[in-house]
């Protein structure tokens, strides 16, 4: 009966930290966002890009970031951004 009342509480606890470590990973894949737009101008490490909203966005690129190709003034690009404007990556946008 102990035995049995043991191994039903391990397995509450190994059911309940799992769960927590699901919930503890949601709130980084909601801290990035895709920015759609082009290119208006390079400052340093720093491009502006003007969303078809009409936006203007700042995002910071670094050594660590994707690059698919060199991104130039005028490219469209497609950049996944975190929450801080930090560049994950950006790739052109092909017109079809």
């Amino acid at each position: 009966m102990k035995l049995l009342l043991i191994v039903t509480v391990q397995a509450l606890l190994i059911v309940g930290m799992a769960g927590v470590g699901m919930t503890q990973n949601a709130p980084q894949e909601a801290a990035e966002q895709v920015v759609k737009g082009d290119v208006l101008l390079k400052e340093g490490d720093e491009y502006i890009i003007k969303e078809i909203s009409g936006h203007e966005v700042r995002i910071h690129v670094s050594p660590e970031t994707k690059k698919d190709g060199v991104i130039k003034i005028g490219d469209k690009i497609e950049a996944t951004v975190t929450r801080e404007g930090h560049a994950i990556s950006i790739k052109q946008q092909i017109p079809q």
